[in-house]
């Protein structure tokens, strides 16, 4: 079948050989030589074997697998028919692939069988060694150097041969070649090539995927992998199709690859991402990540030396300079920057990862509006990056940060502040990514911190609807500032350090003294939270933003202008685009 022959050619081969016909009806259509050629099953106890049927199936881009050629629909009748209709005869045939017809006819009491060939044993393996001459090695040696191959008899032969010519038999010494670089040979390359050619989109990207993955993963961890929207349904049909066709395994409830699959898996990922960066046309670029930040931290150095280092490789070769790479990496952020989550995928994260690995300092650089999914940024000199707007999800930074929802940096441009939902206070170096401090004394989120003009005490807003004063260099806690009845959103510092500003869910605004922790005045006149407060440099006007019932599903309406007192609207500004806005006159008799 190597050929594909026609429906039509087969059956009037079949039935010239069967029946002993010497001309065929020209006029006969494939039903009726179908009808014919059961009857003649029928009379007679026949044995047709077709090999490599596949070829007649459909390959590359479809939209479901097992699909036949344009032309060869007719094959699928034939299948169909016999394996439902009575007769005496039997239809063997080879392939990598499972005809889709046949899936609802297959089982062991059932008249379609399917047998699944595994690869040799060990023991079995080394007689094809001992046929091609003599070697040596430890037993576990040759256990691994067999079941990289997965036994497969024609893989065998051409390692066994490569051994003897190039390592004198020695299996150890080829081991550590292939421990050293990826290599394949020439002859597998070509038969994987071919595997490859046949299959979706989708079992290609499955296909790269577990090769990223190095280990076996699940069906769901798989599908929380994808950049795009895909099912799981989607995803459990390709994995049983690319089972089928002997191109990955399952082990318990998890999925894998053979060593040599996976290797060439991983190669022809990395030569599909190099040409993309160089056009600067992203697919597989946006859709994957060849490294993982969220892996295990093995799995990232098995990425980094297998996917980012001969990505780098290539692209030096290609562009001639690291500066030359670095610059083609660093243009195609303004290309990605504000496109939407869908559009960009894992690009900008793995942007990142590849300056990272080109050693080129990312201090400086503008990451602004831009979706980083990805990014290892653990160690790494982060100092005036601009994140501005940017989702950084399942990116790592030098310690695990929990669900942040505040930020806020010191003056020195040093520390980074991060509040979270674990009700603390992370500082973080910002030079060198390291986290040295953890102030904890709230009992809810953290909704907001803000540093001291000096830089040496932080102000933190939680939901526990207090605010609290903590020493930068100690992480204690020095004061605790209540009054508001509902969770604080907000806070503020005026420049002298003097007064502390405060917004809450109670629909208020509070001036705190940070020496005595008194409250110094109360504003009121939103109808709804207030979320931020900012002060200008001199102290004297206040922006307040509060929501309106619609601003939780991310919609506004106006922008209203009031005076801190006494308390009354100096004018308003129309808006589509932010929530409720007030900007008080800070006329309070303490030090501003």
């Amino acid at each position: 079948m190597r050929n594909a022959p026609p429906i039509q050619d087969l059956l009037a081969n079949l039935l010239q050989f069967l029946c002993g016909e010497q001309e065929t009806h020209l006029e006969e259509t494939v039903n009726d030589r179908l009808l014919r050629l059961v009857n003649c099953l029928r009379a007679s106890r026949c044995l047709l074997i077709l090999d490599n049927a596949e070829f007649i199936l459909q390959s590359g881009d479809r939209q479901s697998t097992s699909c036949y050629r344009a032309g060869y629909e007719g094959y699928g009748q034939l299948f169909k028919l016999l394996g439902e209709t009575f007769h005496q005869s039997c239809l063997v045939f080879t392939s990598r692939e499972f005809p889709k017809e046949l899936v609802p006819l297959e089982g062991e009491n059932l008249p379609v069988r399917c047998l699944k060939l595994a690869g040799l044993s060990v023991a079995d393996g080394r007689k094809i060694f001992e046929a091609k001459g003599s070697f040596t090695g430890s037993d576990d040696r040759w256990s691994v150097a067999i079941e990289r191959y997965a036994g497969n008899p024609l893989a065998l032969k051409i390692v066994a041969s490569a051994i003897g010519d190039f390592f004198e038999g020695d299996i150890a010494s080829f081991l550590q070649f292939l421990a050293q670089d990826s290599f394949i040979f020439d002859e597998l390359r070509d038969l994987l090539h071919e595997q490859f050619r046949r299959l979706t989109v989708l079992e290609t990207e499955i296909m790269y995927w577990l090769a990223i993955d190095r280990e076996p993963v699940s069906i769901q961890e798989l599908h929380s992998n994808f950049a795009r929207p895909i099912s799981q349904g989607e995803i459990l049909q390709a994995v049983a199709s690319l089972q089928r066709r002997s191109l990955i395994e399952k082990i318990g409830s998890r999925y894998t690859q053979q060593p040599v699959v996976m290797e060439y898996a991983a190669c022809e990922f990395i030569e599909q991402i190099v040409r993309e960066i160089v056009e600067q046309k992203f697919n597989w670029f946006k859709y994957l990540a060849p490294l993982k930040a969220t892996a295990k931290e093995y799995i990232r150095t098995s990425q980094n030396r297998l996917f980012l280092q001969p990505t780098i490789d290539k692209l030096l070769a290609i562009l001639g300079s690291p500066s030359s790479v670095e610059d083609c990496l660093t243009a195609s952020l303004a290309m990605l920057r504000g496109k939407s989550s869908l559009e960009v995928g894992y690009a900008g994260g793995n942007i990142l990862n590849l300056l990272r690995q080109l050693q080129v300092d990312v201090s400086g650089c503008d990451f602004s509006h831009l979706t980083v999914w990805q990014a290892n940024l653990q160690g790494m000199n982060l100092q005036k990056v601009n994140f501005a707007c940017s989702d950084l999800s399942r990116s790592v930074f030098s310690e695990t940060l929990d669900e942040v929802w505040s930020v806020a940096i010191d003056p020195n441009g040093q520390l980074l502040a991060t509040g979270d939902n674990h009700c603390q206070i992370c500082l973080w170096q910002l030079p060198t990514g390291q986290q040295i401090l953890t102030c904890q004394g709230h009992t809810n989120w953290v909704r907001s911190v803000a540093f001291n003009s000096d830089g040496e005490t932080l102000v933190s807003g939680s939901a526990d609807r207090t605010v609290k004063l903590w020493s930068v260099k100690t992480g204690e806690c020095l004061k605790t500032f209540t009054g508001h009845e509902d969770e604080i959103y907000s806070v503020a510092l005026s420049s002298d350090g003097q007064t502390v500003v405060s917004g809450s869910g109670d629909r208020a605004i509070k001036l705190w003294d940070i020496n005595t922790g008194e409250c110094l005045k109360t504003f009121t006149g939103h109808s709804k939270e207030v979320f931020a407060i900012a002060l200008t440099s001199n102290n004297r006007i206040m922006p307040v933003v509060a929501a309106t019932k619609q601003l939780n599903c991310g919609i506004s309406t106006q922008v209203n202008v009031s005076k801190l007192a006494p308390d009354t609207p100096i004018g308003y500004f129309q808006s589509l685009s932010v929530p409720t806005v007030k900007l008080y006159l800070a006329a309070v008799p303490i030090a501003w």
